[in-house]
């Protein structure tokens, strides 16, 4: 029997399922050139409780009051710590 085991790449909390785990990477386009392929782009595999600390996909857990509350990650945060994960594993191979 073969098992697959599936590892966040940012804080190696291991699973044998590939449900609840993202694929997170940035994408820069450059409007003033038309777009070009250059294959696969660099991404880490991160799973739901990376995702949520960082606020990727959102706030985990609806408000129940009408005002809008500040986020607890900045976007450059979040793009800081995305960035930082891919370059890690990108040198790691």
């Amino acid at each position: 029997m073969i098992t697959t085991t599936y590892t966040c790449d940012r804080c190696g909390a291991s699973q044998i399922t590939d449900t609840q785990l993202w694929a997170v990477g940035v994408v820069v386009v450059s409007w003033g050139f038309a777009p070009s392929s250059h294959g696969g782009r660099p991404t880490a595999l991160w799973c739901r409780k990376c995702v949520d600390e960082l606020q990727l996909l959102g706030r985990s857990k609806p408000e129940t009051v009408i005002t809008i509350a500040p986020l607890d990650v900045t976007l450059e945060d979040k793009l800081r710590e995305v960035i930082r994960v891919i370059v890690a594993e990108e040198t790691r191979t």
